[in-house]
């Protein structure tokens, strides 16, 4: 249990995980410079707003401005483009091509389809255009002698869980970074218990405990503060405690005061951690030594 809570979060993103696949085995048939089946370059690397075309093309082309367009004009609801219907890949051309089939239990004629992509008026005669869906038809199939691999079931799977997050992708230009998919806007989770004090030992003891995490970025830890309104062992009330407690059990830290303040005092302890995106969490804690 310690180890998967330590373990950052696995996340699908289209620049770090999706476009390697496409580099790998789809440019050959899909090039702004070469071939482009489809009217479908996936080595785009040209930048919008910090989003690369070929990103652009497949999850943000509502408008229909790349590519074949819809006979409605414009793609509607969760359909990003024509490839992606954003959080079902089961309803997703892109899906289909990857996997080889068609994946959302329909069939192809189970609704009117153009016989010219994009002309509403090559739809079958009386066919409502709103009825009018995307067809399967064929695989993506590597041209003969690119020595291209098959995609594994993995990276199939990969495009999947990308499609069904709803086709995330981080910022390509530094200057949008911060706002980008793998940014951490949640502060860490910090829990500061009241001190446990034993009068079973002798002299008696408190110890001072808390535990941190953060399940997207992870923790600071360098940049953590404890501070104490009392003396801790010579360390005059206000200063920085946090050398004091460097044997981390997972996100747990504790320190065993050598002194207990005297009963009857109060007291208070601040706890301030950071994760590795900036975000801050402080606890702070009061108790009577009694």
């Amino acid at each position: 249990v310690q180890t998967r809570l330590n373990t950052p979060m696995l996340d699908v993103e289209y620049r770090r995980d999706v476009k390697p696949i496409f580099q790998r085995a789809c440019v050959q048939c899909h090039s702004k410079s070469g071939r482009q089946e489809a009217n479908l370059a996936l080595d785009d690397d040209n930048l919008t707003d910090g989003y690369e075309g070929t990103y652009l093309a497949l999850a943000w082309d509502q408008a229909a401005i790349r590519g074949v367009k819809p006979v409605i004009g414009t793609w509607r609801q969760e359909n990003a483009s024509r490839y992606v219907r954003k959080f079902q890949s089961r309803r997703s051309l892109l899906a289909w091509k990857v996997f080889g089939k068609r994946l959302d239990g329909w069939t192809n004629a189970d609704h009117p389809t153009e016989s010219v992509l994009g002309d509403a008026t090559t739809l079958p005669a009386g066919a409502d255009p709103n009825e009018a869906d995307i067809d399967f038809v064929g695989t993506i199939m590597p041209p003969p002698g690119a020595g291209v691999a098959p995609l594994t079931d993995e990276e199939k799977l990969t495009i999947a869980r990308w499609i069904d997050l709803g086709a995330p992708s981080d910022h390509a230009d530094a200057q949008y970074a911060r706002y980008g998919w793998f940014s951490d806007e949640l502060k860490p989770t910090l829990y500061l218990p009241p001190p446990l004090i034993s009068f079973g030992t002798n002299p008696a003891q408190m110890t001072i405990t808390f535990s941190a995490h953060d399940h997207y970025s992870g923790i600071d830890w360098p940049a953590m503060s404890v501070k104490a309104s009392f003396e801790v062992d010579g360390l005059a009330a206000g200063s920085e405690l946090a050398q004091l407690f460097t044997a981390p059990d997972g996100g747990v830290r504790a320190y065993a005061l050598r002194t207990l303040p005297p009963l009857g005092s109060t007291g208070e302890i601040t706890v301030r951690v950071r994760d590795m995106q900036g975000n801050v969490s402080e606890r702070v804690r009061r108790f009577i030594v009694r």
